[in-house]
């Protein structure tokens, strides 16, 4: 069953219950149970790349940094309430004709937020934790433009970046400190 309301929702019903509703913001699509809610077929015997996905953000004015897209995965929580527990998120870092760059940036949820955990970005570079222009970081910086990968944190005392693993535990570390690194193994060398 189809209800087009006069100035208002559009509506699409399977077996009585609505399933599809157009509103003010976009559309809701209602499912049930654990059964694939929205499908997007193609059938197509070809190589082409379809079925395709597009989130598309037109805008007369365009600025880097500009949030272009957010994927959200929220649910309830204890109160009943809804709580966003990931997000992904698609981020134009340049908007100039012919240099146009972008990132992707994933978030999980954290104390009732969600927070920015890790971030792919233009420089074929992967982040994971927290950076900061001043130095202030936290985390591991995998630079795949030139193979290196950064360890960071903001810690100047003695601080274990590195640890070496086996089901005994730790075996061996690389420590920094403010003025140096050191080599910490458990072997005989």
């Amino acid at each position: 069953m189809a209800v087009f309301n006069i100035d208002g929702a559009a509506e699409l019903y399977h077996n009585g219950v609505k399933k599809l509703e157009t509103t003010a913001a976009g559309i809701l699509v209602t499912g049930a149970g654990d059964d694939n809610n929205v499908i997007i077929e193609v059938t197509d015997n070809g190589a082409d790349d379809a079925p395709d996905l597009l989130l598309r953000r037109l805008s007369a004015s365009p600025a880097d940094g500009d949030l272009l897209s957010t994927i959200d995965f929220s649910g309830n929580q204890s109160n009943g309430g809804e709580n966003t527990y990931g997000r992904i998120v698609a981020i134009a870092e340049d908007v100039t004709a012919g240099t146009e760059d972008g990132s992707l940036a994933f978030y999980t949820g954290t104390n009732g937020g969600a927070t920015e955990k890790m971030r792919l970005n233009q420089d074929t570079q992967l982040l994971i934790g927290t950076f900061a222009a001043d130095g202030g970081s936290m985390g591991v910086r995998v630079d795949g433009g030139n193979g290196n990968i950064f360890l960071s944190n903001t810690q100047t005392g003695s601080w274990a970046n590195l640890k070496f693993h086996n089901p005994n535990g730790v075996v061996g570390a690389i420590n920094t400190s403010g003025s140096g690194t050191s080599y910490v193994t458990s072997s005989d060398y």
